[in-house]
Formats: structure tokens, sequence, C-alpha cells
């Protein structure tokens, strides 16, 4: 259970809305940049092949009775030297934060493509298990969930 009457909905493998690219990712986001540019299109596509992530992912999603939805999502990074790098609007803002005595991540995107709200916000936090790195998000698309009801559902993700 989560604070404010957020109860668990499902569950899945993989992220809410995240997509995995590969190395050519940077290459085609530069090419994708530079379409907008010339075309003066703010929203500009390419279909790219899907790629293996080497992340494991589960995601558990919460809800409640306004169907607001938390999700959880647990990612378990292979134990050798990854490189993980995330796109994200100029618009999207950024605050550190602490949890359980870890360094966090807070963003606000109100430009998400993905979502019907048009929104995402997201904690984030790496963790160590022995010598295996774990990330962990909690992030909802609900425009009524604040920044406080995500803390308080990571901090209860937590125990």
């Amino acid at each position: 259970m989560l604070p404010d009457s957020f109860s668990f909905l499902e569950g899945k493998q993989g992220t809410p809305y995240s997509v995995m690219m590969g190395q050519e990712g940077q290459q085609w986001l530069h090419e994708l940049q530079e379409e907008s540019k010339e075309t003066g299109k703010n929203v500009v596509w390419k279909v790219v092949p899907q790629t293996t992530s080497p992340i494991e992912a589960y995601t558990s999603v919460y809800e409640n009775e306004q169907k607001e939805r938390i999700f959880v999502t647990v990612e378990k990074f292979p134990k050798e030297q990854l490189d993980v790098q995330l796109s994200t609007p100029e618009t999207t803002k950024y605050d550190a934060v602490t949890i359980s005595g870890k360094k966090a991540h807070y963003t606000k995107n109100d430009q998400f493509l993905f979502s019907e709200s048009g929104q995402y916000q997201e904690l984030s936090w790496l963790n160590q298990d022995g010598d295996q790195p774990i990330m962990y998000r909690v992030a909802t698309d609900s425009p009524t969930v604040s920044k406080e009801m995500l803390l308080q559902a990571a901090r209860a993700s937590q125990q």
C-alpha cells in the first residue's frame, strides 16, 4: 500500500514509458533535432528498431479512487559499467532531493508526448545490493499527484 489510498493495480516487466535505443540513439536524436530546425516542426519522429535492454526492469502500478496512478519501477543494472543517457525537453524542471539518506533526482516534464495528460513526474535514485546497482523510480503521469505525494510513495517503497 502506498499513501493517500493508492493500492496495487498491476505489475509488468519493463518501465512505464521509457524507450531503449542503444548506442545509435544519440545519432538519431541529433538527426531529429536537425529535422525539427529545418522544418520548423516542434514534433518530429522516426521509427527505430527495437533494442534488447541489458537492464532488467519491473514496474508496479498503483491507483487511487480518482484513477491517479503512481508507477514504482525497480531496474537491475548489469554489474559491468553501463552508460545510461536520458533525453528530455529543456522545459523539464529538476530538483535534487534526498530519499532515505540517498541523493535522488526529481524531474517534472509538462510536455510529455506519451501520457494523456502530457505530464510526467519522476523521482529516481541509485542503490546497491551488494555489488548489484539498482535504480529505483517512483513516477506519475497524473497532473494532480504532487511532488510530496511522490516523496511519500518513495519512502514507503523503501520500507
